[in-house]
């Protein structure tokens, strides 16, 4: 009796790269007056790259002829289940137009051929593919044990509360000359990641209430831009505040005796000597810029006055 691997080469000791031939006594059947020979072929741990078709043969020679009988029996291994998390790898709060992250880790156990590892991401949409525009995937090996994968988009606020995660399955990278036998691990699901995305407010949009103005005084009309009452927005926001007049910046050299002053969140329009024809108008346009350090995206509001002015002579 004897034993072939898949490569045709007879078992020729009781050992051959941990698998042991083990011959057992005969034994007797009186029923049917034989005899049964066992040579047993023992793995010790079976390992991938020995899956295939081993073949048992005998030889029979009752002194006339020698007949010879095989029988193939195929071998197959089926790879662990990997171990598989995902996490959010951006840090700190998230606003519309910040970059995410999310990180996969498929942890395998070692084969002892070249593993395939396949890993999908899920979000709201279900399974996420490399055409889909809005993301970014990027797959690699971490180190011999361990794979990763990326999952980068750009923030909306409808990505706000929704569930992103990841899936792995190991299999062999290679399904010819008997691999097709290494069975793929089970796919196994990270657990789901939400996604919290801040939307950037409106700034807040103000003018000074000095009552109607007096033509022939000087004025001064004020404009003031403030973020949000929001313990974060109001210590790391900026607010920027413009005139416009006409849709355009307003200078020193807009209309004639009125000068412009920006502070930041404050600019001011000084009038030296109000006068009707030229300063009574119903386009005077405050612009407020509201912007987030590392946030590209910035929100702007603006409100409109009407300056109107008293003539003097009703005062007499």
């Amino acid at each position: 009796m004897y034993w072939v691997n898949p490569d045709l080469i007879p078992f020729n000791s009781t050992t051959d790269g941990g698998i042991a031939l083990n011959t057992s006594e005969p034994t007797m059947i009186s029923s049917v007056d034989s005899v049964v020979y066992t040579l047993t072929l023992n793995f010790s741990s079976l390992q991938a790259s020995q899956v295939g078709e081993y073949i048992c043969g005998a030889s029979l020679n009752d002194g006339t002829d020698t007949v010879n009988v095989t029988s193939n029996y195929s071998v197959s291994v089926q790879v662990p289940s990997p171990v598989v998390t995902s996490i959010v790898n951006t840090t700190g709060r998230i606003f519309e137009s910040n970059d995410i992250q999310l990180l996969c880790f498929v942890t395998i156990t070692p084969l002892d051929v070249e593993p395939n590892v396949n890993v999908n991401w899920f979000g709201p949409n279900g399974l996420i593919t490399m055409n889909d525009a809005k993301y970014s995937v990027s797959t690699g090996e971490i180190n011999s044990t361990t794979n990763g994968s990326s999952l980068t988009f750009t923030a909306s606020p409808s990505d706000n509360g929704t569930d992103y995660y990841c899936t792995a399955s190991v299999g062999s990278a290679s399904n010819v000359n008997r691999f097709e036998l290494i069975i793929p691990s089970d796919t196994v699901t990270s657990t789901n990641n939400t996604v919290i995305v801040e939307i950037v407010p409106l700034p807040i949009v103000s003018f000074n209430d000095d009552g109607i103005p007096v033509t022939g005084d000087p004025f001064q009309l004020v404009c003031t831009g403030t973020a949000p009452v929001s313990a974060y927005v109001s210590s790391n926001a900026t607010v920027s505040v413009q005139w416009l007049l006409n849709d355009t910046v307003f200078t020193d050299d807009t209309l004639e005796g009125v000068t412009v002053t920006n502070s930041g969140s404050m600019a001011t329009l000084s009038f030296s000597s109000l006068n009707a024809s030229t300063h009574e108008r119903d386009d005077y346009t405050c612009v407020a810029t509201l912007s987030i350090p590392d946030v590209p995206t910035t929100k702007t509001a603006s409100m409109i006055y009407n300056l109107q002015t008293l003539s003097k002579h009703m005062f007499h």
